[in-house]
């Protein structure tokens, strides 16, 4: 994952959106970075969903979840994985996601 997706220094080389996934902040964020090639990880607030994806099968809000290891989903940006995952928020600091507290 990077949040570097949309710096100079990574966008002007497309070579890095197919061994990396973009992380997004925001559903704008998440949009903007797939329409540039990009599939997007986004951490979303506790009670949304995103405009766009899949919940990660190892979300800890699901009933079951599977562990990153046995999934794969998030494994860079492989041919025919068009689609990109999100997880809602949790541990000890979910409660900040989504607020925009350093403005």
């Amino acid at each position: 994952y990077t949040h570097l997706w949309n710096s100079p220094l990574v966008s002007i080389d497309p070579r890095f959106s197919s061994i990396l996934m973009a992380s997004a902040d925001t559903d704008a964020q998440s949009v903007d970075a797939q329409s540039k090639g990009w599939r997007t990880f986004q951490v979303v607030p506790i009670g949304t969903t995103p405009v766009n994806g899949f919940q990660c099968p190892s979300d800890p809000t699901l009933p079951t979840h599977l562990p990153c290891t046995d999934c794969g989903a998030c494994n860079g940006n492989p041919h025919g994985r068009a689609k990109s995952p999100y997880i809602t928020a949790h541990g000890i600091s979910a409660r900040y996601v989504g607020l925009n507290i350093l403005n």
